[in-house]
């Protein structure tokens, strides 16, 4: 559900205009790059099984801890890494 959808249902959209412009563009990209991602997947599942279409769409969440590791500094612990690893290797497990 949209961030938008989710504070008119809960009676919270008086506050949106107090959300600051930066904020509020990010959230605006943030649910465009989401939206596209689907897309891409769902316009690739013609194009192959869905065993193997869906399994590259997990890669996501390597991806982005590793770019929030790298630039914006966040923490890495073991079990992250450990769980992340498990997760890209049962996708790739699929893949063969």
């Amino acid at each position: 559900m949209p961030w938008w959808s989710r504070s008119l249902t809960r009676g919270e959209h008086h506050a949106l205009p107090s959300i600051p412009h930066k904020t509020r563009l990010f959230l605006v990209r943030s649910s465009v790059a989401t939206g596209l991602s689907w897309r891409a997947s769902f316009r690739a599942l013609p194009h192959g099984p869905a065993s193997r279409v869906a399994p590259l769409d997990e890669f996501s969440l390597p991806l982005t801890l590793l770019l929030a590791f790298l630039i914006l500094h966040e923490p890495l612990t073991w079990r992250m890494g450990v769980g992340v690893t498990l997760m890209a290797g049962g996708a790739l497990l699929t893949l063969k």
